[in-house]
């Protein structure tokens, strides 16, 4: 099924992308089967992988800056680049009904459009050879000046034992079951980083070692009965200087002080974390500081954890000026996209509870189910945006104003990721509003 037009292609025609995953060649082959990870490797091969749909658009819409970044600092400047984002696919990749493929009138391919797709699969198929998450993952530094060495695009901290590091490419071609000279070009590419990487580690002037190193060049063909092929390539690693486990909860932390921040660009909250990140790193055992929780600017713990047990978004502190899912423990920000509709982005207050608590064990091991539902969203929006957006008069007329915001609520189908985040598109169209209060 090809992508619909506009915005609604977030309803996503299909919940699953089917990726052939294969080895470069029989060399890269044998030198991935010395990895611990081997028997998965095995098994992803030998049957395929399925990627969620929406962990596909999470790492391509937000696939080189996160939230609170600049540039991405707030929700104004991330539903910009979103925009383009989608307008990009829309036109040039097709959701096929199992995978996705270049469409036939397209011809060429852009090339920043493989290179995003091939970050997004590449992170993807590595998440499952190792039970990670996006909250896992961040990159590497680039390095600067006259004497600096390649750097891996990626590096994570994975099951908690070894430190993986990640390059990945993008391409296409009409068939994708060839390697294509661009194909090659990529694996020579990912080569010749490793043989830099491994010089420089020589030199004891590379800063970025890891356990383990995945090379992963994805490739989109035409046909829509193939699925979109990743090959592995293996760049051999040396030995971490931190322990894989001290790595996976600082990028954990990293990850929901950027969400937090996003949501709540003035939060104390973020602030805390960012404090606490910093504190952390300057530690020779991160892990002393486990159960000490975090303090407000008062010296005084954080009491929405608290709060957040067994109760609504819409009863949390923390959510009380956000959009919330009715009924749940979520809450956001809206996005205004194209035609109208808005794009609801936001983090499950399960998040909030080991975080404020600095339950270390927790943060590093949650995991949380990826699924699709259909919900109803309490919208809530600031007076001078919700008068800015131009909503049919149906939303104009049916919303409730109180203390300087406006509140409605509209369907939506939310896309649930494993690290917790959640994405829905909120369709302004179709007359269907209620005004209510923020509360349940």
């Amino acid at each position: 099924m090809p992508a619909r037009s506009g915005t609604s292609m977030l309803m996503l025609p299909q919940t699953q992308i089917e990726v052939n995953v294969d080895y470069y060649d029989s060399t890269h082959e044998q030198m991935l089967m010395k990895y611990p990870s081997a028997t998965r490797i095995q098994t992803i091969v030998r049957d395929g992988a399925s990627v969620s749909t929406t962990e596909f658009l999470t790492y391509y819409m937000f696939h080189r800056k996160r939230p609170g970044k600049p540039g991405w600092s707030n929700y104004n400047e991330i539903g910009k680049h979103i925009n383009t984002a989608l307008a990009y696919l829309d036109q040039w990749i097709e959701f096929n009904g199992t995978s996705i493929s270049t469409p036939p009138n397209v011809g060429a391919q852009e090339k920043d459009i493989s290179e995003h797709i091939g970050e997004s699969l590449g992170l993807a198929i590595v998440n499952e050879i190792h039970g990670l998450t996006a909250a896992d993952w961040d990159r590497v530094p680039e390095q600067r000046g006259k004497n600096a060495s390649k750097t891996f695009d990626y590096q994570i901290a994975s099951d908690n034992k070894s430190i993986i590091q990640l390059e990945a490419k993008g391409s296409s071609a009409a068939d994708n079951s060839k390697i294509t000279s661009a194909v090659s070009n990529h694996k020579n590419n990912i080569v010749d980083k490793k043989q830099k990487i491994t010089s420089a580690q020589l030199g004891n002037s590379y800063r970025f070692p890891a356990d383990l190193r995945y090379g992963v060049i994805t490739v989109v063909g035409t046909s829509k009965t193939e699925s979109v092929k990743c090959l592995l390539v293996d760049p051999p690693a040396e030995g971490g200087s931190r322990t894989a486990r001290e790595l996976r909860l600082l990028q954990r932390l990293r990850f929901i002080r950027d969400w937090v921040a996003f949501i709540s660009p003035r939060s104390q909250l973020a602030a805390s974390i960012s404090t606490r990140l910093e504190a952390l790193r300057n530690l020779a055992d991160p892990f002393e500081l486990d159960g000490v929780p975090l303090l407000r600017g008062s010296d005084e713990p954080y009491d929405f954890a608290e709060d957040l047990q067994g109760r609504l978004a819409s009863q949390a502190p923390f959510f009380a000026t956000k959009s919330t899912v009715v009924g749940e423990r979520s809450g956001g920000v809206l996005l205004p996209l194209r035609d109208g509709a808005l794009l609801f982005a936001g983090i499950r207050g399960e998040l909030l509870d080991p975080l404020v608590k600095q339950d270390f064990d927790a943060l590093s091991t949650a995991r949380h189910t990826r699924e699709r539902s259909e919900k109803i969203i309490e919208c809530l929006l600031p007076e001078k945006r919700f008068q800015s957006i131009g909503f049919p008069s149906t939303i104009l007329e049916g919303a409730k104003k109180s203390g300087g915001y406006y509140s409605f609520r509209l369907p939506s189908i939310i896309q649930y990721s494993d690290s917790g985040i959640l994405f829905g598109l909120v369709t302004t169209n179709q007359g269907v509003s209620a005004a209510s209060t923020h509360t349940e």
